[in-house]
């Protein structure tokens, strides 16, 4: 048959690539029977009737005839609004759709039990007993998985669709399952054409299909897309009858259909065979593929397939074992299990699994089948296998030595005995062990028949003994070994240094003697002491290594060394923005030189506001106005270990500076104001200075105290004349260290 397009030709049955699309015969879309279409039982098969152009997914509605038949949202697609799924990775079908349409629907299945579902109530029921074939086409569009195990339910109830639930209609209504196919899928989105056949054993009204029912795993779950669903009788779809086997070398296959009138065409892959225009084919010659037989006649065309079968190599391997061990079989057969297998442990027993698990009643030889069938079974292959189940020892161990005895299933024994472990060990036949291993159960093994070992610490210890045969066989046997000590302990707290630390005694001996003896060692150099809980003060930081010797009543010593950690206490320290002020001004920042921030701080300023503060940066004082002294600040540190120390500042209040000077006074020996002298504060009296002059500038009298009055004699040591006289004060403050100068006038009149 030959099809005719407006840019090409492709003639579909000559094995030439005619159009130069790179596309051969039936491989080529050109070459599709696309009127089969017509003959589906199913209604709008090509989901091109719509009622309406989906806008998003979920949208199945849209397309007439159809069912969402689980509550499990499928989608409907057309070009006429969303056409492909709407992931992130997922790929778009590929174009054209089958059958050259615009419409096409997408099922996703994932977790344990999602599963969507579409359903359809077919044109004409399908009829009991009756060989049925179901064609569709179908594109892998996302997901992790590129395999589906595609189900097709039916029933004879349209009233069944839809149904509730997220799940297959297994056990719904009166839903059964009519077929399923695993269809392995090319993760591009790339259509193929998939057959479903089955024969109905009641009558079907509606149909359903998705993926399976049980738990797909731990997946994400996978997306494909289905479009062009054929549905009719076998016959009038077309089938290919087989006679003879392929692997025996007789195969025939006979195409047949309900149509007289035509012509047939057989193909592999895709490609025409030229030649063969019977509707029978030895495809022996050909080698393996998929072999089509293409009926052409007056209202078109119809394409049946039939694939080579699987040619499994039956293989498998185990591992001998020893009486008691369970075997276990690895199916390493090519294409196996594609039409089922069969294991003969060759003791009577079989098994049906994949890879069986088996345990032998007895030891001895056994053969071994595993039978690999194919869908063809002239393809059946056999593979066989000896497999041997040895004796197996039966290990056993004694302990010797001083002070050792068997009591309650358990060896008593010294610590720091030499010991001898003594092999006891029976065997069906003639003795013959290939290799010893001992496990003492405190980290210490031998390879020898006998060996000797010595306990170091008390304790129950399970020894443990396995021994092997020449054929390999293990055994093993264990014993508690009870060993009794003096432990040493003891227990302290990391400290500061200075800081009284107590070592609290906790030895003990497991055999229940008192102890009666202990000797410390703090690890600084120290003399020695014996008290049983004692304290020290360590006077520098570091790591020291304290040890303690104890003794018991029976005699037995044990060391116990530890490390202990002395921290350095902090050094707080802090300054202030000045020492001295006075009495206007008495506002003081005090600030942290260094602060840690994995360090706690406490001011206390007892006179102040506040007079305490938690800063870790400075805090902000004020200390009382117009009130003379001297205040202490004390900052407190407490750093990460919990070690404190601290540092205190104190800081002055004084006066102001202040002069006063009289502008006259009567020098005649009355008691009224008979001398004169200045008041002052604020100054350092070691740099006082008071002059008075004349009017011509000459001094009349001086003085570097300020509490010294001048009686009004000049340096004649006579009274000076009534005048007007000026003072003059240079003086050095006593806060800022800064010089001031001040004068006046004195009006002296007797």
């Amino acid at each position: 048959f030959t099809i005719y397009t407006s840019h090409s030709q492709e003639i579909c049955d000559n094995a030439v690539d005619d159009d130069g699309d790179g596309l051969v015969d039936l491989n080529d879309s050109d070459c599709d029977c696309n009127n089969l279409i017509e003959l589906s039982l199913i209604p709008n098969p090509s989901f091109e009737d719509t009622l309406c152009c989906p806008e998003t997914e979920a949208m199945l509605v849209c397309s007439e005839d159809w069912f969402q038949a689980s509550d499990a949202t499928s989608d409907y697609y057309n070009y006429c609004g969303v056409s492909e799924l709407l992931l992130d990775g997922a790929f778009p079908p590929e174009t054209p759709l089958p059958g050259g349409g615009e419409g096409f629907i997408g099922l996703y299945n994932f977790l344990s039990t999602y599963r969507e579902y579409v359903g359809v109530c077919l044109d004409a029921p399908l009829v009991t007993g009756v060989s049925y074939a179901l064609k569709f086409h179908t594109a892998y569009a996302y997901g992790d998985e590129d395999e589906l195990l595609l189900e097709l339910y039916g029933t004879p109830n349209c009233v069944d669709l839809p149904w509730a639930g997220v799940t297959c209609p297994s056990g719904i209504g009166s839903w059964i399952l009519l077929g399923v196919e695993n269809v392995t899928y090319v993760m591009d989105g790339s259509w193929q054409e998939v057959t479903i056949t089955f024969t109905p054993i009641v009558d079907i009204s509606a149909i359903a299909f998705g993926g399976p029912c049980g738990d797909i795993g731990a997946t994400d779950g996978s997306y494909f897309y289905f479009d062009e669903l054929i549905l009719n009788e076998s016959i009038i779809l077309g089938e290919i009858i087989t006679t003879g086997g392929w692997c025996s070398e007789d195969i025939l296959l006979t195409a047949v259909n309900d149509e007289l009138d035509g012509t047939w065409q057989w193909y592999k892959d895709g490609i025409a065979l030229l030649g063969e225009t019977s509707e029978t084919l030895s495809p022996l010659p050909y080698g393996e593929g998929v072999f089509t037989a293409v009926f052409s006649y007056l209202d078109g065309c119809k394409s049946i397939d039939y694939e080579s079968p699987s040619i499994p190599v039956s293989d498998f391997e185990f591992e001998n074992v020893c009486y008691g061990e369970t075997v276990s079989f690895i199916n390493l057969s090519e294409e196996a299990g594609y039409s089922g297998w069969t294991w003969n442990f060759g003791d009577g027993t079989f098994s049906n699994l994949i890879e069986p698990t088996h345990d032998y009643e007895d030891p001895g030889t056994y053969v071994v089948d595993l039978i690999i069938y194919s869908e063809d079974p002239s393809c059946n292959d056999t593979a066989t296998a000896e497999l041997n189940v040895f004796p197996k020892p039966e290990a056993d161990f004694s302990v010797e030595g001083i002070g050792v005895s068997f009591a309650g299933g358990d060896w008593i024994v010294c610590a720091n005995h030499e010991l001898d472990f003594v092999d006891l060990t029976t065997i069906d036949g003639a003795p013959s062990f290939s290799s010893w291993l001992w496990d003492f159960g405190d980290g210490v093994t031998s390879d020898l028949s006998n060996p000797t070992h010595t306990y170091l610490i008390n304790g129950t210890y399970n020894a443990k003994f396995v021994i092997k045969s020449e054929a390999g066989c293990l055994d093993s046997v264990n014993y508690d070994i009870v060993v009794n000590e003096l432990v040493a302990d003891f227990s302290f707290n990391d400290a500061c240094v200075n800081e009284e630390v107590l070592f609290n005694e906790l030895s003990y001996s497991s055999d229940g003697f008192p102890v009666l003896s202990w000797v410390w060692n703090f690890g600084d150099d120290s003399e020695l002491t014996t008290e049983q809980n004692p304290t020290y003060v360590f006077d520098e930081s570091g790591y020291y290594d304290v040890g303690l010797i104890a003794t018991n009543l029976q005699g037995c010593l044990d060391t116990a060394q530890k490390i202990i950690q002395i921290y350095n206490n902090p050094e707080p320290d802090f300054y202030v923005d000045r020492s001295e002020t006075d009495y206007f001004n008495t506002d003081f920042r005090f600030s942290i030189s260094y602060p840690s921030a994995d360090s706690d701080y406490l001011w206390i300023m007892p006179e102040g506001d506040p007079n305490s503060s938690t800063s870790s940066d400075f805090v902000d004082v004020r200390f009382p106005e117009f009130v003379i002294g001297n205040y202490e600040v004390v900052l407190i540190e407490t750093n990460v270990h919990g070690c404190i120390d601290s540092n205190d500042l104190t800081v002055y209040v004084l006066e102001d500076e202040l002069v006063i000077a009289p502008n006259a006074f009567t020098p005649n020996n009355d008691p009224m104001n008979p001398d004169w002298g200045v008041y002052v504060t604020g100054f350092q009296l070691e740099e006082f200075y008071l002059y008075v002059f004349n009017r011509w500038g000459e001094i009349v009298w001086q003085t570097r105290d300020p509490n010294n009055r001048w009686d009004g004699t000049g340096p004649d040591g006579i009274v000076v004349k009534d005048d007007v006289y000026t003072w003059y004060i240079k003086a050095r403050d006593q806060i800022n260290d800064e010089v001031f100068e001040y004068n006046g006038f004195i009006m002296v009149f007797k």
